[in-house]
C-alpha cells in the first residue's frame, strides 16, 4: 500500500471492497497502533457484510481517539453485537 491509496481510502471509505481488506490486514501488522487503518478495516469489513466485523469494531473502537468519527462511519443503528 501506497500514500496515494490510504489517502483515497480515508476520502472514500464506503468505496472499500472486500480485497482491500487484505492490504489493509497487512497494514494494521506493521502498524497495529494506527487507529485509522483500524477504522478503516472495520469498514472494509462492514462493506463487504464479512463476519470479521464485530471484532474488527470492538478493535477499532479500543485505539480509536476520536469516537465522533467512529459513530459518522459506523452509526449506532448498524446493530454491533455483543
Amino acid at each position: 500500500m501506497n500514500a496515494r491509496q490510504l489517502i483515497e481510502f480515508i476520502k472514500n471509505p464506503e468505496a472499500l471492497t472486500e480485497a482491500d481488506s487484505a492490504t489493509l490486514n497487512e497494514v494494521v501488522a506493521h502498524f497495529p497502533y494506527c487507529h485509522t487503518i483500524q477504522l478503516l478495516l472495520a469498514k472494509s469489513y462492514h462493506n463487504s457484510g464479512n463476519f470479521r466485523f464485530n471484532n474488527a469494531f470492538k478493535t477499532a473502537a479500543i485505539y480509536s481517539i476520536n469516537k465522533p468519527v467512529l459513530f459518522n462511519l459506523f452509526p449506532p443503528q448498524i446493530g454491533i453485537s455483543k
